[in-house]
């Protein structure tokens, strides 16, 4: 790995995992990937869109008072920009479906290959069930979010 980042997303939230559910618990999602393989993409989004494809089994969740799992369908990290509304986001899922998104105008500023200070934004996710070691992990409700990042 040329240069190693953990991407960090975390937050309070409530959903399923496997068969326990889990109601306001902490939780955060860690994802290990090389910086240096950020691109463009310019084929599922309206404008190039920074992007990184994070390969199986190097993203886990972790929920405080339930347990922790690998997510195991590969997924992508974005930094999404809507030229209409003008907020930035990070989001991880599979496109056009996001896990989790974070959303703050300060990301703006951000990149997917460097350092980003933990943040707090708005969150939106998907409902959709994405596959994991320990079942299915589905989020109903996420009360608060929060995105970072950190160079090795």
């Amino acid at each position: 790995m040329t240069t190693p980042i953990v991407y960090t997303f975390s937050g309070v939230g409530s959903g399923t995992l496997g068969a326990t559910p889990f109601t306001d618990q902490p939780f955060v999602i860690a994802a290990l990937a090389d910086a240096s393989k950020v691109y463009q993409n310019s084929i599922l989004y309206p404008v190039p869109t920074p992007q990184i494809d994070l390969p199986q089994s190097t993203v886990m969740i972790s929920i405080l008072g339930s347990s922790s799992a690998i997510i195991q369908p590969s997924l992508s990290l974005a930094l999404l920009f809507n030229p209409q509304r003008k907020p930035y986001q990070f989001t991880i899922g599979i496109a056009p479906d996001q896990l989790l998104a974070v959303t703050n105008p300060v990301f703006e500023h951000a990149a997917l290959n460097k350092t980003v200070e933990i943040t707090k934004g708005t969150a939106s996710i998907s409902k959709k069930p994405y596959g994991t070691s320990g079942g299915s992990l589905v989020f109903s409700s996420i009360s608060s979010a929060e995105f970072g990042a950190t160079l090795l």
